[in-house]
């Protein structure tokens, strides 16, 4: 095997071993507060088994687990905002390769309803965000797919949304 082989062969296999342990250490994740006690709780995307994963903070500090919600694709990625205006934090993922987005509506307590699924014109989606596209006041979900394309979920401000 010539050096040159060699040395593209290591350098993707060093970005390889980079990527996976990238996710191992540092999954999707978001920090806001989920039960209205003024501090910060953690949902964690788990993309072995497909759930998110709810943790409270306790006044002491440590993060209590609160709940898992299975999803029905894979998350990869994660972002908070109150898609029903009730004041509380929900959660949105962007669910990997089948293009779908799953909607959790918080029931102001730091616990869920079962999640909505909502499917996307990309190819799989690999990104979410929260922003106001139309503005109206109501968050709205702008997904990514690999190539970069980008769909729209228009919050109506009830928990459900149109488009996409």
């Amino acid at each position: 095997m010539s050096r040159t082989r060699q040395l593209i062969l290591g350098v993707f296999m060093v970005f390889a071993v980079f990527d996976q342990s990238a996710r191992i250490l540092s999954p999707p994740q978001v920090r806001v507060d989920l039960n209205g006690d003024g501090r910060l709780d953690l949902a964690v995307v788990d993309r072995k088994d497909g759930t998110v994963r709810v943790f409270l903070s306790w006044p002491d500090g440590r993060l209590v687990p609160n709940g898992n919600y299975r999803l029905a694709a894979i998350p990869w990625a994660i972002v908070a905002g109150d898609f029903d205006a009730n004041g509380s934090f929900d959660l949105a993922t962007a669910d990997g390769p089948n293009g779908t987005v799953s909607v959790l509506l918080n029931r102001g307590d730091g616990n869920f309803q079962l999640p909505q699924s909502y499917h996307m014109r990309v190819l799989g989606s690999c990104s979410i965000e929260v922003i106001d596209s139309n503005a109206d006041g109501k968050p709205d979900l702008v997904v990514s797919d690999i190539r970069g394309y980008r769909s729209v979920l228009v919050d109506r401000g009830d928990g459900t949304f149109s488009g996409g």
